[in-house]
């Protein structure tokens, strides 16, 4: 049994997951306070230990293979245990950490949470940083559980027992038109039908909602324009008071003060989507997680209501 891991250690795994997370070789060094040549050592030893290249160079630093992959998650675990059983003891100190914080954001999401998130951490954690990345639903799990992402900020998601959910806010959806736009609030499903609507995809996972609910509705949707492009959005409806668009309150407000769009609320009904963060169940009760969970929390300025399963965690997806 013993000949069977001859040649790893501890260390090798926690370099595999700072290169899983990095896909850069010097970052990962920065990361863990070591040289490049060590982190190259580091790899060699892995290489010849799995018969696999695990990361190839690429123009911008270094991408996994396929067993890199396959490896991910269980390397993640073992390093995510060793932590906990090993530096159970160790608090965090987020005033002063050095540490990248993960982030599966789309780019609505980085509208409502980014510039509250960075000013929160200006104060409590000065010395952290936040690396955001959108994510899709083969990935997310896998990135979570390997700690390539440490939080998913996401509409509701079907993942398995592994993953934990805690409610952060609903997503209320409102109208925002140019400021020339002679309608006003509340907006009637006959005035909403009138207009040219422009469609910015909020995420996978949040337009299918959207479209469902018009549809129950029995709104008529005018769609003039459909893009994957958050940004050219508000550019488009403050170009034209014919323009029209529905997008989350959070949103609207970041699109208000910075474009001089108006916000209408609807006249109809549009069923709110909770929008929650998401965790591996291996680091609930890890000292960062914890931290990073709270701020996140008090950050998004709403009382969280969390979901407790049958043991009294938080809600598991799939369990």
């Amino acid at each position: 049994m013993i000949e069977k891991y001859r040649g790893l250690d501890l260390n090798l795994f926690i370099v595999f997951n700072a290169l899983l997370t990095h896909r850069n070789v010097s970052r990962a060094a920065r990361d863990l306070g070591r040289s490049q040549s060590a982190i190259s050592h580091a790899l060699g030893r892995l290489r010849a230990y799995f018969g696999d290249e695990l990361f190839v160079k690429t123009q911008d630093g270094v991408l996994p293979t396929e067993r890199a992959l396959e490896l991910s998650e269980a390397v993640g675990a073992f390093v995510a245990h060793a932590d906990t059983a090993l530096l159970r003891a160790v608090p965090f100190d987020p005033t002063t950490a050095r540490r990248q914080i993960n982030l599966g954001l789309w780019d609505t999401g980085e509208l409502a949470t980014l510039v509250p998130l960075l000013d929160a951490l200006r104060v409590k954690a000065p010395n952290c940083t936040i690396y955001s990345r959108p994510y899709t639903g083969d990935a997310l799990e896998q990135a979570l559980a390997s700690g390539t992402l440490d939080l998913v900020l996401s509409a509701p998601v079907a993942l398995s027992a592994n993953i934990l959910q805690q409610k952060l806010y609903d997503h209320r959806f409102v109208v925002i038109v140019s400021n020339d736009c002679p309608l006003e609030g509340p907006i009637t499903a006959h005035q909403f039908s009138k207009q040219k609507e422009i469609i910015a995809i909020p995420s996978p996972l949040l337009k299918p909602r959207l479209a469902e609910a018009m549809e129950a509705l029995g709104i008529t949707r005018n769609i003039a324009v459909t893009t994957h492009h958050n940004l050219i959005l508000p550019h488009i409806v403050g170009s034209n008071s014919e323009y029209i668009a529905l997008v989350a309150h959070r949103v609207a407000h970041a699109y208000k003060e910075t474009f001089g769009l108006k916000i209408l609320e609807t006249a109809f009904e549009i069923p709110r989507v909770p929008i929650c963060q998401y965790f591996h169940r291996r680091v609930k009760n890890d000292p960062f997680s914890i931290w990073l969970r709270r701020l996140v929390c008090r950050t998004m300025a709403q009382r969280p209501e969390l979901h407790f399963g049958p043991d009294n965690s938080f809600a598991a997806q799939g369990g």
